[in-house]
């Protein structure tokens, strides 16, 4: 079983390295010695598994530059900002004039944390969830 094995990895590489073994020398250990068939196959999935760990922890180490740290807006200061808005929204229409929803608050950056705001109180602000999206 072994060798059938081997012999089908030989087909499906033809022309290349096997794991940096040739062909023609896996071919030779097919045809002289089972037990180094069985040696190839278990240093190759042996390289293979090494290689997914380290594939793995490049991923990783990537994932974790990508995520940039972002604080969070403490439960404290959302009560303020909730009180101070009166526990309503505070978009402003120049010819309506204050929204007065109490659905779905939400804090909103004044200045956007990208366009370098901050999260200083005097920069957020209690929107609805129908203008804050329409606000980004």
């Amino acid at each position: 079983m072994i060798t059938t094995l081997a012999k089908k990895i030989n087909q499906s590489k033809l022309g290349k390295n096997t794991f940096g073994i040739k062909n023609l020398e896996l071919g030779e250990a097919i045809n002289n010695n089972p037990l180094a068939t069985q040696s190839f196959l278990v240093s190759s999935e042996q390289k293979t598994a090494g290689s997914r760990k380290q594939d793995n922890k490049d991923v990783r180490d990537r994932n974790k530059i990508m995520q940039p740290y972002r604080p969070y807006i403490s439960v404290k200061t959302k009560r303020l900002l909730l009180s101070k808005a009166q526990y309503q929204c505070e978009h402003h229409h120049p010819h309506a004039g204050r929204c007065r929803s109490k659905y779905q608050l939400q804090v909103d950056h004044i200045q956007p944390l990208s366009a370098g705001g901050d999260q200083k109180i005097s920069n957020l602000r209690i929107l609805c969830g129908v203008h804050n999206r329409a606000r980004n």
